[in-house]
């Protein structure tokens, strides 16, 4: 199998344990690709909570896998592909929550992202954070 079809493998089987989502990003922090319909939305709360950077930090200095977590209770895993030991993708498993979280929980979590993201992106993000499992239940 080529790797292409490794990821098609392992997203499926993912699937298989509820609807957590799988990423691919650069080594530039380019997002390669997902199979998550709200993209966009996670993406952008990828970025904004800083797990991007600090995903792209631990797999520039570290072989193994890391588990991100942002200020709302979401976090994501994520796992490192390298080529002459410098990093080449990474592989990322979510969002889900780390426990069951309320909305206002989360409404108070982006609070501290007041100047940097958009009151619109903020409404798209709490209509579909509402689809992201908690972690103990799946």
């Amino acid at each position: 199998m080529d790797a292409l079809e490794n990821i098609r493998l392992f997203q499926e089987l993912v699937r298989c344990g509820g609807d957590i989502h799988t990423w691919c990003y650069g080594a530039d922090g380019a997002l390669l690709g997902s199979n998550c319909p709200d993209e966009g939305i996670f993406d952008t709360a990828f970025t904004l909570s800083g797990c991007r950077g600090r995903m792209l930090d631990y797999g520039a200095a570290q072989d193994g896998p890391v588990v991100l977590g942002a200020g709302m209770g979401l976090i994501w895993g994520a796992a490192f592909e390298k080529q002459g030991g410098q990093l080449a993708r990474a592989y990322v498993l979510g969002p889900v929550f780390f426990s069951d979280v309320a909305i206002q929980q989360i409404k108070n979590g982006l609070a501290a992202y007041d100047g940097e993201a958009a009151m619109a992106w903020k409404v798209r993000f709490i209509e579909h954070i509402k689809q992201v499992p908690a972690a103990q239940h799946i």
